[in-house]
């Protein structure tokens, strides 16, 4: 199945995970792979999260326990601790890096656009990992 992205008609990456009713229909994602983002929405917890600047990684797949299409993230600049939401319990913190499986759905993110790859280059320098 491919999806499509609201600021092209060219077709969106292939959605990984996908259960049998998404398969059958055609979405529309914000965010593509190496947009930058910004956060809107979190789950109960995580609400620090919300307004921080992230890089969209990897392919868009969909999450089994919030059945919506997420996408890996990392966060831009220095403050790499992350809210994440435990399925058991209270919300952990989480340095996040290149390596870590944090995830956000694709409509909780608004990709900003014009913002370039100097700018997630020059906040990399600053960060550590």
């Amino acid at each position: 199945m491919q999806l499509k992205r609201r600021r092209s008609s060219a077709p969106g990456p292939a959605l990984a995970g996908h259960s049998r009713g998404l398969e059958e229909t055609v979405m529309s994602l914000r965010c593509k792979a190496g947009d930058l983002a910004l956060v809107l929405y979190e789950e109960p917890g995580c609400e620090p999260n919300i307004g921080r600047l992230v890089e969209v990684r990897g392919r868009a797949t969909v999450n089994t326990r919030l059945k919506l299409p997420c996408w890996l993230i990392l966060p831009v600049g220095a403050d790499r601790l992350w809210y994440v939401p435990f399925v058991d319990g209270p919300p952990h913190i989480e340095f996040v890096t290149r390596n870590s499986r944090v995830e956000l759905p694709d409509a909780w993110l608004w990709p900003v656009p014009g913002l370039k790859t100097a700018v997630l280059a020059k906040a990399r320098k600053r960060s550590p990992a």
